[in-house]
């Protein structure tokens, strides 16, 4: 998968296209990379990601200390590799871009730099400035453009719409086996291991202390969980503590 960083790059054309946040990279955002890949054929062309790093609410400050993220930069990227995608462009957010109306980026980013052939999105989709631009925005000005839409129908487990927005309070709660479902993957938190006073070595159960080093990537509820660690490309069994050590000193982190 070929990331391009930002519209200097010598991005491909004349693709088949997605514009959105993708945290997470769940299960709706799944059906329409899937979508992207069954289209390739049809219009003879390569599949394109557009997302925007970092996410808008921490340029704009917009509650940014009350938003946590599903997914890492580096994590989003791997599950969108994962998913056959062919390429991806992250576009840098700044409040500058937060200013670009809808339909100059339409011109100039799908029309004039991209060449878009088809852009797929996804449910209650809007972009551009204060989120103003719609599916309806899109279809006519593609149509003025030269490019066809389709927007994918919501996606629901259980009889509940799946976003990025959902799945974080089922984290925030704890209910990972909801939060699994509508990932289509299990959660992942991934760190540096940072030395404690080894005492779970003492006793006979080694831990490892867990320092996350993303502080916008969101952790589930304080608690204990059953896991799987991956360390060294190996997988293991093991328990999750997530918040005080009663049986230390009261202290709080993450460990497993």
């Amino acid at each position: 998968m070929r990331v391009y960083r930002d519209l200097s790059a010598n991005i491909v054309k004349h693709t088949v296209a997605t514009i959105g946040i993708f945290d997470g990279v769940h299960l709706a955002h799944q059906q329409i990379i899937q979508r992207l890949n069954q289209l390739k054929s049809t219009y003879n062309s390569e599949s394109l990601l557009v997302t925007l790093w970092p996410h808008p609410r921490y340029v704009l400050n917009k509650d940014a200390d009350k938003l946590r993220l599903l997914s890492t930069l580096e994590e989003k990227l791997h599950r969108l590799e994962q998913s056959g995608l062919e390429n991806v462009l992250l576009i840098p957010f700044s409040k500058a871009f937060a200013n670009t109306p809808f339909d100059v980026f339409i011109s100039q980013v799908l029309v004039e730099k991209l060449a878009v052939k088809h852009l797929v999105v996804g449910f209650n989709h809007h972009f551009g400035k204060d989120r103003a631009g719609s599916f309806d925005n899109l279809s006519e000005y593609g149509r003025r453009g030269g490019f066809t839409t389709e927007r994918l129908s919501k996606v629901e487990i259980e009889g509940e719409g799946v976003s990025s927005s959902t799945i974080r309070e089922y984290v925030w709660k704890g209910d990972l086996e909801k939060v699994n479902k509508m990932l289509g993957y299990k959660f992942t938190v991934s760190g540096h291991v940072i030395h404690g006073n080894k005492m779970g070595r003492k006793l006979g159960f080694p831990t490892a202390n867990i320092e996350a080093p993303e502080i916008y990537k969101i952790l589930p509820a304080e608690g204990v969980y059953a896991v799987e660690a991956d360390i060294n490309d190996k997988t293991y069994e093991g328990m999750l503590n997530i918040g005080i050590r009663p049986t230390v000193d009261n202290s709080c982190l993450l460990y497993t």
